[in-house]
């Protein structure tokens, strides 16, 4: 083999090889995994005694393709090996982080370090350095991007840990997909010469600044952090949490199937002042069965027995809080009166005179034995219990 064929064998294998380190899961064109969607509107950023309500950026695609990671193996391409997110969300020699809500409700956690500059070229561009250590990261998330991806990349990756390094011409990054429920995760940074792969042999150019976002893409708001202390997100907002309270008018007497019972979560207060729903769930089994924006609603019940309604109340920060009430409900007849109502309504109809007679009240057949029991009898029941009396009168 010529020198020249070997060359273009190692080149070719090169190639192969290189081609084989596809992108993880997550890519455009590849399915994303099955993540819960987030049930939360608002989070808090928290650092030392700051906290700062934020939104997630909503978007019309999924993340990876918002996160818009390119190679020369994605489509579209590139040589650089970088995000190509709107650069509204990047900073020059900066970072930042933000939650990104996709269309299916499904929420990210997303990363970027510094800022595309085509402009800058050549062999010799200067190294920036970022660790970030992460604790309580949500069980029902994973990470779904890793940028970056190549065979005998720099970057060193695990679930709680990442260690970014890169050249100052491009993104380095990550996405965690699936923030959702009950969480709370702290990310503690290392910038520069502190981070694990800092390189005293290259040119270093500092990352000097760190900040949140939220709000729209185009135009964030942009939350300012200390690079030096770590910072938690959370879901729920920075105010204080309502205090729901639950009544229902007229349980104290009983309430029968079939009538309306009014429940009241007027008593609620909130020092924010903010409440935005109420969410009833009626039989305490766990499903929302109405949500209204006012304090009151009614709700009948189809079966006697007792039940434990339960009010959510939610405020502008997603905050949120739960109070009961207990409703005894009794079976009712079709015409509202209770069973026992009924009842002692037709031992009523017939009763001794003080002679021993039997006085019948209205709804006793003037000729007949028989008392009728039945007042809701139609009128054409009653006829024939007469003409049937008439009959035997004759005989």
């Amino acid at each position: 083999m010529s020198r020249r064929t070997a060359l273009i064998a190692l080149l070719l294998l090169s190639t192969l090889g290189t081609a084989a380190a596809l992108p993880p899961p997550g890519l455009p064109s590849d399915d994303l995994p099955d993540t819960p969607a987030s049930e939360h509107d608002v989070y808090a950023v928290e650092q030392g005694d700051t906290c700062v309500p934020v939104k997630p950026i909503q978007g019309d695609e999924n993340v990876v393709r918002f996160y818009d990671y390119r190679n020369p193996y994605t489509e579209p391409s590139d040589w650089s090996y970088s995000s190509f997110a709107p650069s509204s969300l990047t900073r020059e020699n900066g970072s930042t982080m933000f939650l990104y809500e996709a269309p299916d409700g499904v929420v990210s956690l997303v990363i970027l370090h510094d800022r595309r500059r085509t402009g800058r070229t050549g062999q010799k561009l200067p190294m920036s350095a970022v660790s970030f250590r992460f604790d309580g990261l949500p069980e029902s998330g994973r990470w779904v991007l890793m940028d970056d991806t190549y065979d005998g990349r720099e970057d060193r990756w695990s679930r709680n840990r990442i260690d970014w390094t890169w050249t100052g011409s491009r993104i380095d990054g990550a996405v965690f997909r699936g923030v959702s429920g009950d969480f709370r995760t702290t990310i503690t940074p290392r910038w520069n010469g502190d981070a694990a792969l800092h390189d005293p042999r290259f040119g270093a150019e500092s990352v000097n600044s760190w900040a949140f976002l939220s709000g729209s893409t185009s135009d964030p708001t942009e939350t300012e952090l200390d690079m030096d202390a770590p910072v938690t997100v959370r879901p729920g907002g920075c105010g204080a949490p309502p205090e729901a309270a639950l009544s229902a008018n007229g349980a104290d007497d009983g309430i029968k199937t079939g009538e309306s019972v009014t429940f009241d979560a007027s008593g609620t207060s909130d020092s924010d002042g903010d409440v935005t729903e109420y969410r009833w769930d009626f039989d305490g089994d766990g499903t929302v069965d109405e949500t209204t924006k006012e304090a009151t609603t009614g709700h009948a019940y189809k079966t006697p027995g007792e039940r434990t309604a339960r009010v959510t109340v939610v405020d502008s920060e997603g905050q949120t809080d739960d109070a009961t009430a207990t409703v005894q409900v009794t079976e009712g007849t079709t015409d509202g009166r209770s069973t026992s109502e009924s009842s002692d309504r037709t031992q009523d109809s017939s009763r001794e005179s003080p002679g021993g007679e039997t006085t019948r009240e209205p709804n006793a057949l003037p000729g007949a034995d028989v008392l009728v029991e039945h007042p809701e009898w139609t009128t054409v029941g009653v006829a024939l219990a007469l003409l049937a009396g008439a009959v035997a009168a004759r005989r």
